[in-house]
């Protein structure tokens, strides 16, 4: 039984001084492998969203100058598309490079936002499929849909990975060592 300041602990006879413990992180050899594994999905992501966005892009102002029949107005709406894709280019650009520092320092808070965002792919896949039958409200190129299935599966396995990682080792695929200090 420790005292409720733990610093004590009672030995059946006597109040002694407890004993301090403390805890490391030993990687194990999933470790390096789960972080290339998210590295290399996360680069894919990147340069699949380069590609794409533009195309989005493009599409969405096609469909703005059919609608509006103005050239004052599809030049306006074109100004704020590309002020909106800078901003988003900007704010990737730092949310990528939070992702690589937070996967190369082992940070446990991205394991689990990045576990359950894999996950969540998985839920992405129904209405992936609605757009591929072309009943979604944009239209995408069918190379399109051969690139998002197959990063949607591996997203899927990562985040089954994670999960098998954790359990048999810790965060990171990491062992908890606890010893005395």
């Amino acid at each position: 039984m420790y005292s409720p300041d733990g610093r004590w602990w009672w030995n059946g006879t006597e109040w002694v001084p407890a004993p301090q413990w403390r805890t490391r992180y030993e990687i194990t050899p999933w470790t390096r492998q789960l972080q290339v594994a998210v590295l290399a999905l996360q680069a894919i992501g990147v340069v699949f969203a380069a590609f794409i966005l533009p195309f989005i892009f493009n599409q969405s102002l096609t469909q703005q100058a059919a609608l509006s029949g103005d050239p004052q107005t599809t030049e306006a709406v074109r100004q704020v598309f590309a002020g909106v894709l800078i901003f988003a280019a900007v704010f990737a650009l730092v949310l990528v490079a939070v992702l690589v520092v937070g996967v190369l320092m082992l940070w446990r808070w991205l394991y689990w936002y990045l576990m359950l965002s894999y996950g969540f792919a998985l839920l992405a896949l129904p209405l992936n499929v609605v757009n591929a039958l072309g009943y979604g409200t944009i239209q995408y190129p069918s190379w399109y849909f051969f690139i998002v299935f197959p990063l949607a599966v591996v997203q899927g396995a990562l985040c089954v990975w994670m999960v098998i990682a954790y359990r048999r080792y810790g965060n990171w695929a990491r062992r908890k060592i606890v010893e005395p200090a």
